[in-house]
């Protein structure tokens, strides 16, 4: 079966642990609610982490780790001694006049950020460079710190004159990302050599700006789950590291959501052929106009010929994918852990799917063995593709235990609500804006009506799981909502499972905000 751990790629040796560390990443937890790497390895891998050294938020590649306190106390002392050789490599606009040299200053903290005093007698950092190529318009070197000194690297480039391309604090041009990386980490135990080498960084190719953007995407995703992605059929390439950009894989296409104003240009097409041609996928590039707006007609463009209808994997789930009919191809990957939750709580139970769209969450609570499922939304377009989902994974969508209605949500909900009619579990995952012949939903102003009538619908024992991509709303305004019925219904929140890691990192705020609401008198947790 098709998973997606929830771990980076990682390497276990004697007492250590070696990561390849992506860029974007704390060490740490940040705050409370947003663990780093050190957390998401003990949650997740159960392998907790203990810090010898770090390396800065923006900066990737290798890291090592103690797997017990002993180690970590062991490699703490390595590189208080200056045994630990680490090699970095770094870009930058700026070319040095020689090829080889050094650099030592005395660094020291002044107000949030280190600074570095070169003219000092009492230089406590070293640093050796070597210059190795050109780059297109930039320079690669390489950087062996001899101490360990906070921002020694970036602080000893500029004081060369050379600074790390994407480092804004120290004088560095500006770029889509701190161009610094951690290549390689070295050192004895016990006469024993430990070596580990990361993934080169993407920026050591000269590609263009827009390709390097992409690939640093497709290199995060490759550095996070290493060998699993020989095994997905869907996962998403790129989500909010490039401006007005998305990229889905879904089985053998590519998906490329443009919510750039203009039209890709021949250096775009360019990219995403180059894209295309080294994932070995059909590609489309999907306009995304406002939703909320009538009239607007969504402009589609083909890479590698791709085809207008063609299937793909979730795990064991099978779905048809199709070209010309909406902004998304069928099916939203944010959901991915939401709907294998629902698989694995729907035994037995009387399921509704609000807003179903083709069907996804309906067919995992059916693959879940629900006792019962029932589909609703407005569109019969969409309803009748999702009926081909259940076809396509051997389901009759005529049988006694299953329903789709074309019907507004909220007069759904009241009419069961008329008839005594209740569910064990209720997927509400509304539009931010969506229209019916019934009027236009706006999540901002009727999803307290909407969460009112789910809650009066359900048995109470039952679940809501609540989500949106709501861009004006955060978790906690979503919390805030379903909190104002606490005291009436005796509701409790509880987490859902954190979407993977080719999604948000888990110490940044996802899109995809939701919630499993619960009524107090039920027994279980999630």
């Amino acid at each position: 079966m098709e998973t997606l751990d929830l771990t980076p790629h990682f390497i276990k040796k004697g007492p250590f642990v070696f990561i390849d560390k992506v860029a974007g990443q704390n060490t740490h937890a940040p705050a409370s609610g947003q663990p780093g790497l050190v957390e998401m390895m003990k949650i997740h891998a159960g392998l907790p982490l203990f810090v010898a050294s770090r390396l800065d938020k923006g900066t990737s590649g290798a890291m090592v780790f103690g797997g017990d306190p002993t180690a970590a106390a062991n490699l703490t002392k390595l590189f208080e001694k200056h045994l630990v050789q680490k090699t970095y490599l770094f870009l930058s606009h700026k070319q040095h006049k020689e090829k080889t040299f050094e650099k030592s200053s005395l660094i020291f903290k002044d107000g949030h950020l280190p600074k570095s005093d070169a003219r000092s007698n009492q230089s406590n950092s070293r640093t050796t460079f070597e210059f190795l190529k050109p780059v297109g318009n930039y320079f690669l070197y390489q950087a062996t710190p001899h101490t360990g000194k906070p921002h020694q690297i970036r602080l000893h480039a500029e004081d060369a004159g050379i600074p790390v391309l994407g480092d804004l604090d120290h004088s560095g041009a500006p770029f889509y990302r701190l161009c610094l990386h951690s290549k390689k980490i070295r050192f004895l135990w016990n006469d024993e050599e430990y070596v580990f080498e990361s993934q080169g960084p993407i920026w050591t190719n000269p590609l263009s700006e827009k390709e390097l953007q992409i690939f640093e995407c497709l290199n995060k995703r490759q550095s996070l789950f290493g060998e699993q992605l020989k095994n997905l059929s869907c996962l998403r390439w790129a989500h909010q590291e490039i401006k007005n950009f998305r990229m889905d894989q879904f089985g053998n296409h590519l998906w490329v959501y443009w919510y750039h104003p203009e039209d890709p240009q021949d250096e775009d097409f360019r990219a995403l052929e180059t894209v295309s041609h080294t994932l070995g996928k059909k590609m489309w590039i999907r306009e995304m106009i406002n939703r909320g707006k009538q009239g607007e007609i969504s402009k589609i463009w083909p890479v590698s010929s791709p085809d207008s209808k063609w299937v793909c994997f979730e795990g064991d789930i099978q779905y048809e994918m199709r070209s010309d009919q909406g902004l998304s191809p069928g099916l939203f990957l944010d959901q991915k852990h939401n709907r294998s939750w629902v698989k694995k709580n729907a035994v037995n139970k009387k399921v509704l799917n609000l807003f179903c769209y083709t069907g996804g969450f309906s067919l995992a609570a059916n693959f879940g063995k629900a006792a019962h499922v029932t589909s609703v939304d407005t569109s019969q377009k969409y309803l009748l593709w999702a009926k081909q989902n259940f076809k396509l994974n051997g389901f009759d969508p005529e049988s006694s235990n299953l329903e789709f209605w074309e019907a507004d949500c909220l007069f759904f909900l009241k009419t069961c609500l008329k008839k005594g009619r209740k569910f064990d579990l209720i997927v509400c995952d509304p539009p931010s804006v969506g229209r019916s012949k019934e009027g236009t939903f706006q999540i901002h102003k009727n999803l307290s009506e909407l969460l009112e009538l789910c809650l009066k619908c359900l048995e109470p024992s039952g679940k809501i799981l609540l989500s949106t991509n709501y861009e004006a709303w955060s978790l906690q305004d979503l919390q805030k909502q379903v909190f104002t019925f606490r005291s009436i219904y005796r509701v409790e929140v509880f987490p859902t499972p954190l979407t993977s890691l080719d999604f948000e990192l888990p110490d940044e705020t996802p899109l995809m905000k939701s919630l499993i609401v619960q009524r107090s008198s039920a027994k279980d947790t999630p």
